[in-house]
């Protein structure tokens, strides 16, 4: 699938959140999501889902309302926490993304 991220990004953002999108695929609203939060959604709205998982459990899909909410804080640490999370993602990615955050700046 096509990459959500290019490396020219790099620098604009953490290094954490960088590995966490590389993490990230586009996917498609569907009608089990619009029952949920995001109800009277589009069902071709795309949004973002870790790879590994494909947002399993109801977690690790994320369809910003609009350009302004997906660059929020909480946004890309929720993106962050679920790559770490994920039981499908490698771990020496998990790993990376841990030592990034604990790292002092």
């Amino acid at each position: 699938s096509e990459p959500i991220i290019s490396p020219s990004n790099k620098p604009l953002i953490s290094e954490a959140l960088y590995i966490a999108l590389e993490q990230m695929q586009f996917f498609t609203l569907m009608d089990a999501d619009g029952i949920r939060c995001y109800k009277g959604r589009d069902l071709r709205d795309l949004g973002l889902s870790c790879k590994h998982c494909v947002g399993q459990a109801g977690g690790g899909r994320y369809f910003p309302a609009t350009e302004a909410s997906l660059s929020q804080t909480s946004t890309s640490q929720n993106m962050v926490h679920q790559v770490r999370k994920c039981q499908r993602c490698l771990q020496e990615i998990q790993d990376q993304i841990k030592l990034l955050q604990n790292r002092p700046i």
